[in-house]
């Protein structure tokens, strides 16, 4: 359960009581029977054919953004970079097999930073741009994960996380997304807080300043 098959938390409940079987991928259809690859077979009433989705950039032609692929046709180094066109960058392709949150702002860092180098640092710049059109780094975090189409775009979140630390570190970038001064607040005592329930009030930290805003503000 490395990687999720169907996004719910009642999958290994069902599978537990019998309500859902696992089976092994089709090998071939016979008629109504159904030939699996570890050598078994069934016969079936009906199939829903659950094939998974062909990840791509809706707003880019895709053979100018290549995703749903492997190896050299990948278009995005780590999901992120263009490797043809040095002034695109995409936020979101990577799909985190983990909670994504950090992810996603570490990913956001990376190509603030890299976007703006093109005018304040030349050469930093084009060392980034040196790197993007190299190898692609194992950000699978030693998972094995299911290498087909559809899920191919898997990205482990926390060695992602290491992965873009390291790069902001080697090329002295600045914490946009994840400010340094961030400090997470105080975790609550939920047991105590249930003895005595009353309004919780968090006091914002480091660079993280609410905003504030009238809802009325936003209908137009």
């Amino acid at each position: 359960m490395a990687h999720h098959p169907i996004l719910s938390d009642q999958t290994l409940h069902h599978l537990s009581h019998g309500d859902l079987v696992h089976r092994p991928e089709i090998e071939r259809f016979d008629g109504v029977t159904v030939h699996f690859v570890d050598g078994t077979h069934e016969e079936i009433d009906e199939i829903i054919w659950a094939t998974g989705f062909m990840d791509r950039v809706s707003f880019i032609a895709e053979e100018h953004c290549r995703v749903s692929t492997v190896d050299d046709e990948n278009d995005l180094f780590t999901w992120m970079f263009h490797r043809r066109h040095p002034h695109l960058a995409v936020l979101g392709p990577a799909n985190l097999a983990a909670g994504g949150y950090w992810g996603i702002a570490a990913a956001a860092d990376l190509i603030v930073n890299h976007l703006r180098d093109e005018t304040i640092d030349p050469e930093r710049w084009a060392r980034f741009r040196s790197l993007v059109e190299g190898p692609e780094p194992d950000l699978s975090g030693g998972y094995d994960y299911y290498q087909k189409a559809g899920n191919l775009n898997y990205v482990n979140a926390a060695a992602l996380d290491v992965y873009a630390e390291q790069l902001m570190v080697d090329f002295g970038f600045e914490s946009l997304a994840m400010p340094a001064d961030f400090v997470p607040p105080d975790l609550i005592n939920i047991d105590a807080w249930l003895d005595s329930p009353h309004a919780v009030e968090q006091p914002s930290n480091g660079s993280l300043e609410p905003i504030h805003y009238d809802p009325k503000d936003l209908v137009q």
